[in-house]
């Protein structure tokens, strides 16, 4: 059956989530304190893994031959168990999915 799932990301660097075989990824973005990525799936296909980048605005990128950019997501809360919003303005992550070679992850 297709349908519309919702995966939420950690704000790390680098994560590995597996999906149906040939989901697509419609778009990115916040739900309450969460990075979600929304993504059309046959539940009926076997799970694959797929590996995603998450970086904050002026954070460093590490080098991947391939990556796909998904969105920008605005937090105007916590984001992730790590991450503590200290001022008045929203943190930014750019979420991505890494589709080159397996590096570190």
């Amino acid at each position: 059956m297709n349908t519309i799932w919702k995966y939420i990301l950690d704000a790390e660097l680098r994560q590995t989530i597996s999906m149906p075989d040939g989901a697509e990824i419609l778009s990115a973005g916040a739900d309450g304190r969460d990075i979600c990525l929304w993504v059309r799936v046959d539940d009926a296909a076997p799970e694959t893994p797929r590996r995603f980048l998450v970086a904050g605005t002026g954070e460093q990128l590490p080098p991947e031959d391939g990556t796909t950019f998904i969105g920008t997501v605005q937090m105007p809360f916590l984001a992730g168990k790590n991450v503590v919003h200290l001022h008045s303005h929203p943190l930014v992550f750019h979420v991505f999915e890494i589709t080159g070679p397996r590096r570190g992850v």
